[in-house]
């Protein structure tokens, strides 16, 4: 999947140690040496085929893709917090074990005054998708992400963004009944604000109906319900657009 031109290829392995920070807690650096089998820059976007975003808010000028070999997917989460705060560009971690995979995206940010640091703002871990190109999720990642079928690419920023709601949706299909048609809905794509809407309603819809499944109180259980509601009825207005 992530289908790229054949120029931003680079299948460049790195040693695990040289991705622990330093400055991690010593149980953490055990957890990342124990459990993370190898690193592979697969590709780098770079150039300006697809223009940079450079500005007092965002530097997205190269997007970096890693995949990393896991002893068990059950240590994503952990990892893709830790890497995505080390590794300050944009990238797109690719974390797998024997069965099953899973993606990790960050919006990042400058700091307001430190313009040499910067803040993750939103962290996105896709649902885990089994590894066998026949599963319908993994179908439809691989055809929704190719390069040549995104549709933002004003600039990397925006096709980074793009790809996040993509992956984010495809991984949690059940949520929605109507996915796929976000999916062939190619005038919200080409809008910044209209996708990162999509993708924040996405997230908390998600998040409500795991809530949801739990034992609530009836008062609670109708107070989640009635958010669901307003989530669905975002989802359905950017339908429309």
């Amino acid at each position: 999947m992530f289908q790229m031109p054949v120029e931003y290829y680079l299948n460049r392995e790195f040693a695990v140690k040289s991705i622990i920070p330093k400055d991690l807690k010593p149980n953490d650096k055990k957890r990342m040496r124990e459990n993370i089998k190898k690193v592979t820059l697969e590709w780098q976007l770079n150039g300006e085929a697809v223009p940079s975003r450079v500005d007092d808010d965002i530097n997205c000028q190269v997007i970096m893709f890693f995949s990393i070999e896991l002893t068990n997917i059950k240590h994503a989460a952990f990892l893709a917090k830790i890497l995505q705060e080390e590794l300050k560009g944009f990238v797109i971690l690719k974390m797998f074990d024997s069965t099953t995979e899973v993606y990790s995206f960050a919006l990042k940010r400058l700091h307001a005054v430190q313009k040499d640091e910067v803040v993750v703002e939103e962290l996105y871990l896709s649902n885990a998708v089994p590894r066998v190109i026949t599963h319908i999720d993994k179908q439809l990642l691989i055809k929704f992400t190719n390069f040549d079928l995104v549709h933002n690419k004003l600039d990397k920023y925006n096709y980074y963004v793009e790809l996040a709601a993509k992956v984010y949706i495809i991984t949690h299909s059940k949520t929605y009944a109507q996915f796929k048609e976000f999916l062939y809905h190619n005038t919200l794509w080409l809008n910044k604000e209209l996708v990162q809407r999509l993708l924040s309603a996405y997230i908390v819809l998600v998040n409500l109906k795991k809530i949801a499944t739990q034992q609530l109180k009836t008062n609670d259980k109708i107070e989640v319900n009635s958010k669901i509601k307003e989530q669905l009825n975002e989802l359905n207005r950017l339908m429309e657009v």
